[in-house]
């Protein structure tokens, strides 16, 4: 229960970030917008405006229209680009955006009278601001306002603002906020099942297995699309703050996560599925499979001055039947957290011991080692032993529960001696080639 709560937590928490990630930069771009608009107006010209109906007729009123409309069509989710100016205690139009022969258009001298205390306040602060949502006689907005001011006195001259329809913004909040959290729901939904199904009979555990493996694929699938996306912006993060781009490392780095976390259960299902071992034909001779295995992993130990040595009794004569994928994939798992939990400047000794039509690899590190009551537990699935939760180590609990399926799979076994802070040896028993 406590994985579930740890899901739903860190669900909800990347919910309400993306949520809020996206409202602040769609403030931020819809303020931007404004204060360009505001800066790029000539404040003598918009001076010329005296907000009355004779203003229709000047070319000054005709030219700023046409300026404004034009911004109104460059900017498709913008419904109304207008400038206002202040008289007897409210707000005033003095020209927008709208074509003259609009239902919607305002003349010049319109009075404001719905305007809330954030617009009435910039005739005094002289600040640009984005608004909170708010309803007037034309709809429901989301707006930004910013002043435009003589460059000489300071005086305020007019207000520009620009309104996008409160239900455009709400669609974008829900559009970039659905992805996490439809990611959370069903990983929540995939959790769940495994918990409910992990004790049941060989028929339950096959179910369990599709479920695993449809909900994975339909998982990677959308966690794949934001990792690109969020590659895309990095790649062009020019644009972006210091804040911003930490904030778009940080989408990146859970969603890496979160797609190791899918890769391990597709693999988890994948081993599941198969049952039949006489599928199982191809000949592993395993001396020169293991030395390619390591010199895979090379860079990984070199970066903790970790030597992975061969040890003599694997020769050419060790030879297993497999799926060479799992195989190496069982390999793979049991070195790299043989070097993940070793120290630095440490040894990792594969070697293996013969008996019979029985050979047993060993794998032996001298890193921080397993507790003895966690020792029983790390197969399970899930878990992770309390030290190794401590260590500054990534990890999902499911990679030795792949090992022990792949193990079994093959007919063999997998289990482990160990001591805490001296090291661990993880075994595999596998039948062999006579």
């Amino acid at each position: 229960m406590i994985i579930v709560f740890a899901i739903i937590f860190l669900g909800l928490i990347s919910v309400i970030y993306t949520a809020t990630y996206t409202d602040r930069t769609l403030k931020e771009t819809l303020l931007q917008r404004t204060k360009t608009i505001a800066e790029t107006l000539d404040p003598k010209e918009v001076a010329l405006l005296k907000g009355v109906p004779e203003d229709e007729t000047s070319s000054t009123y005709l030219e700023i229209k046409r300026r404004l409309h034009n911004v109104a069509v460059a900017n498709p989710d913008t419904r109304f680009v207008y400038l206002m100016g202040w008289r007897q205690g409210n707000p005033f139009f003095y020209v927008d955006s709208e074509p003259s022969d609009s239902l919607d258009v305002s003349p010049p001298g319109q009075v404001y009278d719905e305007a809330d205390y954030v617009l009435r306040n910039i005739f005094e602060d002289k600040i640009a601001i984005v608004d909170s949502i708010f309803t007037d006689r034309w709809g429901t907005w989301f707006s930004a306002f910013a002043p435009v001011l003589d460059p000489n006195t300071g005086d305020l001259v007019a207000i520009v603002g620009m309104d996008i329809d409160a239900h455009q913004y709400y669609y974008t909040l829900v559009t970039y906020t659905a992805a996490p959290a439809i990611i959370f729901l069903l990983l929540v939904l995939l959790v769940l099942s495994i918990l409910y199904l992990r004790n049941k009979d060989t028929q339950e555990i096959n179910l369990k297995s599709e479920l695993v493996s449809i909900a994975s694929h339909e998982i990677r699938t959308p966690l794949t699309g934001i990792s690109w996306a969020v590659d895309s912006i990095l790649q062009n993060s020019g644009n972006l703050s210091k804040d911003q781009t930490t904030d778009i490392m940080t989408i990146k780095n859970i969603t890496t996560r979160l797609l190791a976390i899918v890769n391990d259960l597709l693999e988890l299902s994948s081993a599941e599925k198969i049952t039949d071992k006489k599928e199982i034909k191809r000949q592993i001779v395993m001396l020169p499979f293991l030395q390619d295995l390591v010199k895979n992993l090379e860079l990984s130990f070199r970066e903790k001055n970790i030597k992975v040595v061969l040890d003599p009794s694997l020769s050419l004569n060790i030879i297993i039947v497999g799926d060479t994928d799992k195989i190496k994939r069982m390999f793979n798992n049991l070195i790299s957290n043989a070097i993940k939990y070793s120290k630095m400047n440490g040894v990792v000794t594969i070697s293996c011991l013969t008996s019979g039509k029985k050979v047993t690899f060993s794998i032996e590190d001298g890193g921080i080692g397993i507790p003895t009551k966690d020792v029983t537990k790390i197969f399970q699935g899930f878990y992770r032993a309390s030290n190794a939760q401590k260590a500054d180590e990534s990890g999902t609990g499911l990679g030795l529960r792949y090992v022990r399926q792949i193990a079994e799979l093959h007919g063999g076994r997998v289990w482990c001696s160990s001591t805490e802070n001296v090291g661990s040896t993880f075994y595999v028993e596998l039948p062999k080639v006579s």
